[in-house]
């Protein structure tokens, strides 16, 4: 069993990567040899035995859980960062022509809105994390435009409330942005 442990704590970073089902049969692999020796042990052992082993199937479930809710957040953020990202570049080329840069300024400000916040992968704490972080970018790169966007344009969120975007950040962070305009 203490093997078994070990093996899974090695393999848990890998197998986060991978599906439910991946993590399943890993799983069922990785248990049938410990099953196995269930037959040659007396009545208590075996009780005690498949006990452990269910307490530890509920463990392993739980941290392959976790570490997958991380692993595919992580992931999912770092695609919209390189999307949003891509789309800041393409502000700052625009700069000399005030009406493509409000389009790609509108084109920040609606894909922000459209992959953190219409995204149910992202948790509302990542929400607020990229959302800060994209009013920030505006706050420090004298982009007034996505700023203003970000306080004046009106939004539908999934809770059900509507409202600029920057409503959504905490009150501290709010004033921040803010000042740094």
């Amino acid at each position: 069993m203490a093997q078994s442990q070990a093996k899974l704590a090695t393999d848990m970073p890998k197998l986060v990567q991978g599906t439910p089902e991946q993590f399943a049969d890993y799983m069922a692999t990785n248990r049938k040899p410990l099953v196995d020796q269930l037959g040659g042990m007396s009545k208590q052992q075996r009780a005690a035995q498949f006990g452990q082993l269910a307490v530890d199937q509920a463990a392993a479930t739980k941290r392959y859980t976790a570490g997958r809710t991380a692993y595919v957040l992580k992931q999912e953020q770092a695609s919209i960062q390189t999307s949003l990202s891509a789309r800041r570049m393409n502000m700052d080329a625009a700069k000399g022509d005030p009406d493509l840069y409000m389009t790609e300024v509108n084109g920040f400000v609606g894909s922000l809105y459209k992959d953190v916040w219409q995204n149910p992968k992202l948790t509302n704490a990542a929400k607020i994390d990229m959302t800060q972080q994209a009013a920030e970018f505006a706050a420090s790169s004298d982009n007034v435009a996505v700023h203003a966007a970000m306080q004046n344009t009106k939004f539908d969120f999934p809770d059900g409330t509507s409202g600029p975007m920057l409503s959504k950040l905490p009150w501290d962070a709010q004033v921040k942005v803010d000042k740094a305009q």
